[in-house]
Formats: C-alpha cells, sequence, structure tokens
C-alpha cells in the first residue's frame, strides 16, 4: 500500500494532544472520559444510553491503517466500543470532563453519524465490522440531547468469542483503492491480524474522520433493568496513511 507512519498516540495526558477533539453524545453522568495513562472510560451501573469519545479534528484522504490497543475490564451485554470512520466533522471545542459538558453533538454516538463503518468489540461476543450506508442523523430531544437513529445500521457476525472476564487487544481499520474497507483484531501485539469483516462503498471513498468511542445502555430485550459498570481503557493509536 506504500503507507507510511503519521501519527501516534499513547494518551498519555492530561489533555488530549491537539489533532483530537472530545465529548459526549448527551449529558448523561455515568461514563466519566479522561486522558491520563491511557484514554479512560468509566462507566457507573444506570439506567441511561451514554457514550462519549474522541475524533480526529482533520480528515483523512486516501488510503489507511488506523490501529487501536485496548483494555475492557467487564466486557458484556449493553457495552461496545469501536474505532470507526465517520464523514460528520466533530465540533470544534472539546467538552472533557462531564463537568465541563455545554453541548450534545452526535459524532460522539457508537454506532451514530452515518454514514460510517467501525471495527468494534461488542459486548463480550467478540470482534466484529459495523456499517451504516444511510444518512438518518437521529434528532434532539427536548434537553437538546441527540437521539440517534439506527434504523439503518448493519453489523457483521462476532469475530473470536464469546469472552469471559477482562480482555486486552487491538482493532485495526483499513481503507484501500479508495472505497474497500476492512476490521481485524488479535489479543497481542505479536499475534497475527485476523479479519473480523469488510464492506466496499463509494459513499465513505471522500474524506473521512476517525473516532474513538464507547458506550453503555440498558439492553432490555434481554431482560435486563440496568446498564453495567465497566472500564474501557485505550492504551495506543496508530494511524498509517
Amino acid at each position: 500500500m506504500g503507507l507510511q507512519p503519521v501519527c501516534e498516540d499513547d494518551f498519555t495526558g492530561p489533555e488530549l494532544l491537539p489533532h483530537w477533539v472530545g465529548g459526549h453524545l448527551n449529558g448523561s453522568t455515568e461514563v466519566r472520559l479522561t486522558v491520563g495513562n491511557g484514554l479512560r472510560f468509566e462507566f457507573t451501573e444506570g439506567t441511561q444510553y451514554a457514550s462519549a469519545g474522541i475524533v480526529t479534528r482533520d480528515a483523512l484522504h486516501g488510503d489507511f491503517v488506523a490501529a487501536l490497543q485496548f483494555e475492557v475490564a467487564n466486557p458484556g451485554q449493553g457495552c461496545t466500543f469501536e474505532l470507526a470512520a465517520v464523514q460528520v466533522p466533530p465540533p470544534e471545542l472539546t467538552g472533557l470532563p462531564p463537568a465541563e459538558f455545554s453541548d450534545a453533538h452526535r459524532v460522539y454516538n457508537v454506532h451514530g453519524a452515518p454514514p460510517y463503518v467501525s471495527s468494534e468489540f461488542d459486548e463480550n461476543d467478540g470482534w466484529r465490522i459495523g456499517w451504516n450506508w444511510g444518512h438518518r442523523q437521529g434528532a434532539r430531544n427536548a434537553r437538546g440531547e441527540w437521539v440517534a437513529d439506527n434504523t439503518d445500521n448493519r453489523y457483521g457476525k462476532s469475530k473470536f468469542g464469546p469472552v469471559s472476564g477482562a480482555v486486552s487487544g487491538w482493532l485495526q481499520l483499513s481503507r484501500t483503492g479508495g472505497s474497500r474497507w476492512q476490521c481485524h483484531g488479535r489479543l497481542r501485539e505479536t499475534d497475527p491480524w485476523t479479519l473480523s469483516g469488510e464492506q466496499s462503498t463509494e459513499l465513505l471513498s471522500g474524506p473521512v474522520y476517525l473516532r474513538l468511542v464507547a458506550k453503555h445502555w440498558v439492553k432490555r430485550r434481554l431482560g435486563l433493568q440496568v446498564a453495567p459498570a465497566n472500564q474501557i481503557v485505550l492504551l495506543r493509536f496508530t494511524l498509517s496513511a
């Protein structure tokens, strides 16, 4: 592919590097996002839909490969995180930590702001690809918070799961030929990458932004009454383009 390393971030903190902007989908207090010894998502058990993360300030053009090292303490139903490519630009200002929350933005929603494609660690099911080729952005509720529209969301079959207990691993997302997307996963840095899904679309052949986001929600169709507590730490991000 002739790609060259262009970015690496270990999220040492105490603030985001200038090429990131971070924030929240809504005003939920059930997720706290901080930077220091990793990008850290602390989810408390609760009843709210909570999603937050960071997005690249500048758009990517052409082919690239992005990789993300992670640790998840309590993989389970109702908690997902992803490395995704989107077309929706992020806001100018960073809203971290939650005490500084001033406005919601749809780009910080896992599985939101279509069209998108995502390499993700889904609940306790393992690695998979997700995508949405539509344009429904949802709407703001009476409090001005974004309520996402997931009508057009699609997901590949989860691979390498189910998993039990804390998991460390990697996600990878790549674009080749302008329109071919591939997702890969692995447990250790020395392991070979294993394909977790692929899709092609001209919709995302132009400039895209990369986002690293996580969420929890109440999965009532399984009879659950609360969203799970969890800790997700993103340890290292690399980008070649």
